[in-house]
């Protein structure tokens, strides 16, 4: 019955796959007309993205009922490493689909900003006559109002930018030029909260990455908004970053305590120091409440088996010491692992 489910599988899989392109081709077409088309009017592109990201999601939706309905009622009796193996081959096409749609919606509102751009520098083209004098003021991009002094007559005339300028200084196409050009670091960014959220029990070490890989994506996305804006100075990348990075993960910081101890623990089970974790695990990670058998779920989902060997001697020792050892250490691997492994999912 597996055999029969694995083939079905793989049959739809490949069919959404291949509709996947389909759209992705018809949308890139669509999309760079929409923009060549109605640049200083957002609403149409915003419309048709959404209805892209509705279709998309529709694809995702159908991998799911497929799943639910077909696939999952013909593993009832197959091992569980069969029926894992098959729910991956399912996450991985909806990760696909997934950033099919971003890489789409990203390439579209870059290409708008750019082609908003051009508009810019038209705008800057247009001479501005000094209000007293009518002599034209010097010819340059101004993204905000300013008072502009006359060369001729030292008059000082209010120039406010045109509906282009505004419209890319003062809303989203600086922010697109920026995921555009780092949407590397973006994905990335991607990938590691969505390693960090897998965690059950999440470490400071864990944070660290977390935080790590938000300031690498909004530091490239902040130098290049700052290449499309006259006179950026470094102090104001630095604090763009600062306040994006601080807005993603002010979250950690309530778990900051709890993420310590779990780290301190992973250390002594990692060094092998059986006697020191089971004083700490009596202590502070009583404290914390965090017990042995959460302590034994988070070796295993890190995957570091030193730690894990360690923590069920551990737990041994502190609650079980009239019990087999050995039989106690297997049951409780054995359980451990089966219930990472679910969560996963």
């Amino acid at each position: 019955m597996s055999d029969a489910a694995a083939t079905r599988w793989k049959t739809f899989l490949d069919k959404v796959q291949a509709r996947v392109g389909e759209l992705e081709g018809e949308a890139q077409a669509g999309l760079e007309g929409l923009v060549e088309t109605e640049v200083l009017d957002p609403a149409p592109l915003s419309s048709a993205l959404s209805e892209l990201k509705a279709r998309f999601h529709g694809l995702t939706k159908k991998v799911d009922e497929a799943w639910e309905k077909t696939i999952e009622p013909m593993l009832e009796d197959a091992p569980e490493s069969e029926w894992d193996a098959l729910w991956r081959q399912g996450e991985r096409l909806r990760r696909h689909i997934d950033r099919a749609f971003t890489q789409l919606e990203r390439e579209a509102l870059a290409h708008h900003a750019r082609a908003l751009h051009e508009k810019v520098k038209e705008e800057a083209e247009h001479a501005v006559a000094c209000s007293s004098c009518g002599a034209p003021l010097s010819k340059r991009v101004r993204p905000r109002t300013v008072n502009v002094t006359c060369t001729h007559c030292q008059a000082v005339t209010t120039v406010r930018p045109g509906l282009a300028t505004a419209m890319f200084f003062g809303g989203g196409a600086l922010h697109a030029l920026g995921v555009r050009a780092a949407a590397e670091q973006f994905d990335a960014l991607s990938d590691a909260e969505r390693r960090f959220t897998s965690y059950a029990h999440q470490l400071e070490e864990d944070a660290d990455a977390f935080r790590a890989a938000h300031e690498t994506a909004w530091r490239a996305w902040a130098e290049e908004k700052a290449r499309w804006v006259p006179g950026t100075k470094p102090d104001a990348i630095a604090k763009d970053v600062e306040v994006k990075v601080g807005q993603a993960t002010k979250h950690l910081e309530q778990e900051a305590h709890r993420r310590g101890v779990r780290s301190k623990a992973m250390a002594l089970a990692a060094r092998g120091d059986v006697a020191a974790l089971v004083a700490f695990m009596q202590g502070d990670g009583a404290d914390a409440y965090f017990s042995f058998d959460d302590l034994l779920e988070c070796a295993a989902e890190h995957d570091v088996k030193p730690a894990l060997e360690a923590a069920l001697k551990a737990q041994f020792k502190a609650e079980a010491p009239d019990e087999p050892e050995r039989e106690f250490i297997a049951e409780k691997r054995r359980d451990v692992l089966q219930t990472v492994r679910r969560r996963r999912r």
